[in-house]
């Protein structure tokens, strides 16, 4: 007779961003002050990679702020109202890849 063993294996993520570079600033885009992150937190936060949310950044489908010393500040409120990240992900790189093609040809 056979036996038969099921292992179960539950994983927590837990997430701490520092509160040093969160730092409240106005979105022009949300007309508001919120919370911007840096371009690395907004990546951890998204489960994307930093190259993603430059794009994403640069198609204005998440907002964002240049500082004077050349840092990109993301507005976490866009990112977090992305409804499915990874089509937004996938929408914007359709996007830049359009303007892409249209500069070439």
């Amino acid at each position: 007779m056979k036996r038969r063993t099921e292992i179960t294996i539950e994983i927590d993520r837990v997430m701490i961003i520092s509160r040093q570079s969160n730092q409240l600033y106005r979105c022009e885009a949300c007309q508001a002050e919120v919370l911007m992150m840096l371009v690395e937190e907004a990546a951890i936060l998204a489960g994307a990679t930093t190259q993603a949310i430059y794009r994403l950044a640069q198609t204005a489908v998440i907002h964002s702020r240049l500082m004077p010393d050349g840092t990109l500040l993301i507005c976490r409120a866009s990112l977090l109202s992305a409804q499915d990240p990874e089509q937004v992900i996938e929408t914007s790189l359709a996007v830049v890849n359009r303007k892409d093609e249209r500069r070439a040809g």
